[in-house]
């Protein structure tokens, strides 16, 4: 499935995945184009019990950006968890061993890149003299 979650948003937002860890060719990123901001995270190999499942299988996740409203919505204790590794206010942890229905994650993934799409970065812009507004 991590495979199929790569080519779905390689196809999908011409986003390839970066690895900015040094001597890590496993964590994938996927970071917006226009401002560089993360949605998507994928890590090998991590213990079940690290993101809040029980036993010691290793699974392969991806952390998804996540309203936090609608988080405690789809957290299921299954397939999606609070984020491993990062604030588990605004991110989730989604399985990708197969138990998680691809069309549902996709929908996951869309709402990520729009969460931060939303976020551009600013523009500093110089606030106009006194003697220049009138």
């Amino acid at each position: 499935m991590k495979q199929q979650v790569i080519d779905y948003i390689k196809d999908k937002y011409s986003v390839s995945p970066d690895y900015p860890f040094d001597e890590d060719n496993m964590t994938a990123v996927f970071r917006n184009p226009k401002n560089d901001k993360w949605f998507g995270i994928i890590m090998c190999s991590l213990p079940l019990s690290k993101i809040g499942g029980k036993g010691e299988k290793r699974v392969d996740v991806i952390n998804l950006k996540c309203d936090p409203l609608l988080q405690y919505t789809l957290l299921d204790g299954k397939t999606i968890f609070k984020a491993y590794h990062m604030n588990k206010e605004h991110w989730i942890t989604v399985l990708l061993d197969g138990s998680a229905d691809f069309d549902k994650l996709a929908e996951l993934i869309n709402m990520s890149y729009d969460l931060i799409e939303k976020k551009t970065k600013k523009i500093k812009t110089k606030a106009p003299k006194y003697e220049d507004m009138w």
